[in-house]
């Protein structure tokens, strides 16, 4: 979701502003970039359009997104597209082909643009591997953001190379920026000895003073909006059974995963319709339905410690539609924790479709309601506007130290959480 806003209110909490420019200027990778549609590629685009040229380049992955053409501002930051188009079958092993192709890349974008800091972004070990790399090759400053954690999600042959890197990583970056205060107070649960700061979604959107309200609405349309991942995958099993049981609900889908993917759930029939829409037209589509559904899963094949502390990328566009959200979600994590604690969203805390219905047809009699959390909705997003992120994230980055950690080997334990 990329949109142009001009507010300036709710600034986060955090260090006070300082220089308005980034000191050192700095590469970011990123596996996920504009124009593809997932969350990692948002996340960077809202970042990226608060800084210059002169300031951050990108580089990672290019992947075609619905608006077919690679995203470069006219007076943002410049895109490095290290790779394209791997195929499907056997990526993993074609991935690990090309990475010194890819590394080679990349450490050509840092000394062509001349910077001197590195930003890695996490959930994609490879190309956290290769800034890692990079980094050390010509002695930059080496910072990390993790959208996910990372070892605790890693099984099998896969973890001692998490572990590993992981450890690499928290040693080397002076801050390790992470995706919410949920996050960051489990991580420093875990590794006390390590430096972290909350780096929050952020959005360059206007935010409307008025809810939305849907026209022709003698039916009813629910909406989902997002890929089906591990981490919401449980929550939406109950869809189906939950569509079954409303005669006049309609469920839209706006996505870029195939339908059959959803189809394997259930989720399909005359009552479903999918979309796959642009950045530009996304919050129009959204304001066209009566209820978001924000599904959390409540169990699946994540660490607990990724189901409490996860924030989800699409909750951003669901607040700022201003249209009811219904959040589905476990009573005792992070995302339900933030959701009371500003009011902004109808929660349904047990897994049970019934309870869903329950309260769809609730707020369908409560129109006070519906309001209220859309209002609520429409004021706590304003904490995440983009200026006030990329303020703080400069701040961070200037106010930092050029020595690396240094730390101990011992000094970061790895237990799991």
């Amino acid at each position: 979701m990329i949109i142009s806003s001009n507010s300036t209110e709710n600034t986060p909490s955090g260090p006070a502003s300082g220089s308005d420019v980034l000191q050192r200027k700095t590469l970011l990778v990123s596996w996920g970039l504009p124009p593809a549609l997932n969350g990692s590629s948002n996340i960077v685009a809202n970042l990226a359009q608060q800084f210059s040229a002169d300031e951050m380049v990108l580089a990672g992955e290019w992947s075609s997104g619905s608006d077919n053409e690679k995203w470069q501002p006219d007076d943002g930051p410049k895109i490095y597209y290290l790779h394209s188009r791997w195929p499907y079958r056997y990526r993993r092993v074609v991935r690990l082909f090309f990475f010194p192709l890819v590394l080679w890349r990349m450490w050509r974008a840092f000394r062509n643009e001349r910077c001197e800091q590195i930003l890695a972004i996490f959930p994609d070990e490879y190309y956290l591997f290769a800034a890692l790399l990079v980094s050390k090759i010509t002695g930059a400053t080496f910072f990390s953001y993790f959208h996910n954690t990372y070892l605790e999600n890693r099984f099998g042959w896969q973890r001692p190379f998490a572990k590993w890197l992981q450890r690499e990583v928290f040693k080397i970056s002076p801050i390790v920026f992470v995706m919410s205060d949920g996050m960051k107070e489990c991580l420093e649960r875990v590794y006390p000895s390590v430096r972290y700061e909350s780096l929050v979604h952020s959005f360059n959107g206007t935010v409307d003073e008025i809810p939305a309200v849907r026209k022709n609405g003698n039916s009813l349309i629910v909406a989902y909006m997002g890929n089906l991942v591990k981490s919401n995958r449980e929550a939406m099993t109950r869809i189906p059974n939950f569509i079954e049981k409303i005669p006049d609900c309609s469920f839209t889908v706006v996505s870029s995963m195939p339908e059959s993917k959803y189809a394997e759930l259930g989720i399909c029939g005359a009552r479903v319709s999918f979309l796959r829409v642009g950045n530009n037209s996304l919050l129009e589509t959204l304001r066209e339905n009566d209820f978001l559904f924000l599904p959390h899963g409540f169990t699946g094949g994540l660490s607990d410690i990724e189901y409490q502390t996860i924030f989800p990328t699409r909750t951003i566009p669901y607040l700022l539609s201003g249209v009811p959200i219904i959040a589905h979600s476990p009573k005792d994590c992070f995302l339900t924790r933030w959701l009371r604690k500003y009011d902004c969203a109808e929660i349904v805390d047990e897994p049970s479709a019934d309870a869903l219905v329950a309260c769809v047809e609730r707020l369908r009699q409560d129109s006070a309601r519906r309001y209220e959390l859309a209002t609520n909705a429409l004021e706590a997003v304003k904490q995440f506007q983009a200026a006030n992120v990329a303020r703080q994230l400069r701040d961070w980055l200037n106010q930092s130290v050029e020595t690396k950690n240094n730390l101990p080997e011992n000094s970061i334990s790895l237990k799991s959480y």
